[in-house]
């Protein structure tokens, strides 16, 4: 039960934080796009700080990667603006979003990997 508390109270900051930054300071799918990136590198950055040098609490652990990284990079959002991009026959703009999504959040993983490896803490 506390593991499953810690995840919802993480859900529920990284959720407010990805309202803040698509709707109110960016908006529509950049705004998701740019949480997806931010939320990509952080989790690379976090589990391999986590996982390769740190001894870090099952909870706090799940706190940070399930529920606040989890709930702030937003694929279903990211399907959901895909969805409304092809039903408005923005066929290509769909394409390159989907694509772009997808290459340049594995890039900023894989780059927060490589630094919190690079880091030597």
């Amino acid at each position: 039960m506390k593991t499953l508390f810690c995840i919802a109270i993480g859900g529920s900051l990284g959720a407010i934080l990805r309202y803040f930054l698509s709707n109110i300071l960016i908006g529509g799918p950049i705004g998701i796009f740019i949480c997806n990136i931010i939320g990509s590198f952080f989790m690379g950055l976090t589990v391999g700080i986590i996982s390769l040098k740190y001894n870090v609490s099952d909870d706090i652990s799940k706190f940070i990667v399930i529920g606040l990284l989890g709930s702030f990079t937003t694929f279903s959002s990211y399907a959901l603006n895909i969805f409304d991009l092809i039903e408005k026959k923005m066929i290509i703009s769909a394409l390159t979003y989907a694509t772009a999504t997808v290459l340049i959040t594995v890039l900023a993983l894989y780059f927060g990997m490589y630094i919190s490896k690079s880091l030597n803490l």
